[in-house]
């Protein structure tokens, strides 16, 4: 149980081990906005392992070691659409397809188990972490760099992390420097 599989009931090969897949390089991003704008920048590994074994192939999506785009099955239930909803997930499922990210359709208990019951809006994208460059030193204040720095210590809520980057972006920030050693910044 826990956080660490989808099911006790399930079969141990068909389990979600989240820190496995954590070990393994793997986060889980989840909500239209943050998934789109990780697929648009394609900064993050999307491919599926070469080396896979038969027994990894053989277990469900949800608990292999490979990207993953989890979408909501709406097929069980739920509400009506917006066209913009429609739109954004058209755009979503086509992004993802063009990068070659499978796509799962799984029902809400999956998608809540793999982002720990955040808000999901439907989707869950499994894909590898998202590379920082190291930085021994903050280079100098000078006309080809940044005006403002933004420097973080301890933050490992990934929530709390885009707000504070979306809102130094906002006032014109232009780099961000965090200690990576203290927290899963994925």
């Amino acid at each position: 149980g826990g956080a660490s599989s989808s099911s006790e009931s399930a079969p141990p090969e068909d389990r979600t081990d989240l820190r496995a897949l954590e070990a393994a390089g793997y986060v889980h991003l989840y909500g239209v906005a943050p998934i789109l704008n990780a697929l648009h920048a394609e900064r993050r590994d999307f491919e599926t392992p070469g080396d896979m074994t038969e027994d990894e192939a053989e277990k469900k999506p949800m608990a292999r070691a490979s990207p993953c785009l989890f979408v909501h099955d709406k097929s069980s239930g739920g509400g009506k659409r917006s066209a913009d909803k429609l739109r954004a997930a058209r755009e979503l499922e086509d992004l993802a397809g063009s990068v070659g990210v499978p796509i799962e359709r799984v029902d809400k208990g999956v998608l809540n188990t793999l982002c720990g019951n955040r808000p999901h809006q439907g989707y869950v994208l499994r894909c590898g972490t998202l590379g920082f460059d190291a930085l021994p030193r903050l280079p100098p204040p000078g006309d080809d760099g940044p005006r403002l720095w933004l420097a973080l210590d301890e933050v490992v809520d990934p929530q709390n992390f885009g707000a504070l980057l979306r809102s130094a972006y906002f006032l014109g920030g232009g780099a961000a420097v965090l200690d990576t050693d203290d927290g899963d910044n994925g």
